[in-house]
């Protein structure tokens, strides 16, 4: 007998992802809760689809206690929790996740960021009703599962849920490192626990304050042992270690740690590059080849591909940088093979074959093939990395595929195909001259000894 699920949300202005989380769960709960912190969107008038129960609560700067309030209106035996910028698989079976014997269950994270990347890692998202689970902490909020006096079962869970709030996009539209600084800090200063103190580190990480994230990383660590986000901590320390040029005290760490860690992806796939960037060029081949022998990506939190695709695309840089393009261009195509998306992966294909000297001709075919444009996104992927590097072939396939560009990339896409007056002419009937054009504009007039051009590039 199926048990009921009812799905606990907190929400404010998510108009624009909230219908896709409730359609992709609509039929696969009892009920739906939300809890409003004060949209002034749509928000409220989307939810009104789904569910009747809708309640509101003012925001008092923790999401642990916003997280509760929605947990007292649950009625089912267990409950879900999302974000409105997540969403199930078509084929996700919560039924199947649930054992009786569990009080918790720990679900996948697919986490989707910039240039075709990903991260998963894993979280408790399903748990018993009514069995004394709530939340703790003002922000990175998480249920008291650790709590000394509680003795919890828990099991993992075969449902992914999808995350699209990473991507460079979403997280400059709602700001959300401004918001959660003030957060944590206060959070640390109250609790100043493991988790809370390897999560202001990964706060000051990702505005590049590595120094700061050092600091916490350190504090957090001595306190962290058995904590499943250890080896996650002691990668991101490594790695800020290695951003400040501190490579020794870096790997002095990675050396021991994947002794102890030895099927985590991402800890070896920095070591690697930690290696590469100190000037160990033998070890960070070796090291890096070694990640690709897991078969994959490995670990309890893994950035997707550094047991494939990203390796393969260090390892590109390594033999490009050495010269050695033949090995260099093995690696590449294999990135594009498995990850054609990979937007670094496809620049750095036509890097490496200019630098190869294959000729244009053999270049176009080679990429018809590799990169099989199967769909729009894929062809505008392909015209955005073209535009970026000024490459030649980029007019090619403006005209092959008809495309009706901007005037700027038009004429970009004539200058680097070295069709000179007609990209001349096209620079001088724009009426806005782009920054990002400067450069080029400065360049044709030099190719051309046209004093017009000079002119028209000078103000920039």
């Amino acid at each position: 007998m199926d048990k009921t699920i009812t799905l606990c949300m907190i929400v404010k202005n998510e108009e624009k992802y909230l219908k896709r989380c409730l359609e992709s769960v609509k039929d696969k709960v009892s009920e739906i809760v939300i809890v409003d912190t004060g949209s002034t969107d749509g928000t409220l008038v989307i939810a009104e689809e789904y569910t009747t129960k809708i309640y509101h609560f003012k925001w008092v700067d923790d999401f642990a206690a916003a997280r509760n309030e929605s947990l007292k209106y649950a009625t089912s035996e267990y409950i879900l929790v999302l974000d409105a910028d997540e969403y199930l698989e078509s084929d996700a079976d919560l039924q199947k996740d649930i054992k009786p014997d569990y009080d918790y269950f720990l679900l996948k994270i697919y986490n989707d960021v910039s240039y075709g990347r990903a991260f998963t890692h894993t979280a408790v998202r399903l748990f018993a009703n009514n069995r004394g689970l709530h939340y703790n902490n003002r922000l990175h909020e998480h249920l008291n599962i650790l709590d000394a006096k509680t003795n919890y079962k828990s099991q993992y869970g075969e449902v992914i849920i999808h995350h699209t709030g990473y991507t460079d996009e979403i997280m400059q539209e709602k700001e959300k490192t401004k918001r959660n600084l003030p957060l944590m800090l206060q959070e640390v200063e109250e609790n100043p626990g493991a988790y809370n103190l390897y999560n202001m580190g990964k706060t000051y990480l990702s505005i590049n304050e590595n120094a700061k994230a050092i600091e916490y990383f350190q504090r957090a660590y001595p306190l962290s042992s058995g904590r499943m986000f250890l080896p996650e901590l002691i990668t991101k320390l490594c790695y800020c270690l290695g951003e400040l040029n501190q490579y020794d005290d870096s790997l002095k760490i990675l050396n021991d740690a994947v002794k102890v860690y030895p099927l985590e992806t991402d800890m070896r796939y920095m070591q690697g590059r930690i290696f590469m960037d100190a000037g160990y060029i033998k070890d960070a081949e070796i090291t890096l080849k070694s990640c690709l022998e897991f078969g994959g990506d490995l670990g309890v939190s893994v950035t997707e591909g550094t047991g494939g695709y990203m390796t393969r695309f260090v390892l590109a840089e390594l033999y490009e940088d050495q010269n050695q393009l033949d090995e260099s261009y093995k690696y590449i195509v294999e990135v594009l093979q498995e990850k054609k998306t990979f937007a670094p992966g496809l620049s750095k294909y036509f890097e490496i074959v200019t630098k190869s000297n294959i000729p244009l001709d053999d270049v176009y075919q080679n990429i018809i093939q590799l990169y099989n444009i199967s769909n729009i996104n894929d062809l505008q992927l392909l015209l955005d990395v073209l535009y970026g590097l000024r490459h030649p072939l980029l007019n090619r396939f403006i005209s092959v595929y008809s495309i009706t560009a901007q005037p700027n990339v038009a004429a970009s896409a004539m200058q680097y195909d070295k069709k000179y007056i007609e990209a001349k002419d096209m620079w001088l009937s724009m009426e806005d001259i782009q920054i990002e054009n400067a450069v080029d504009i400065l360049l044709l007039s030099f190719v051309l000894d046209n004093e017009e051009l000079f002119n028209l590039a000078k103000p920039h």
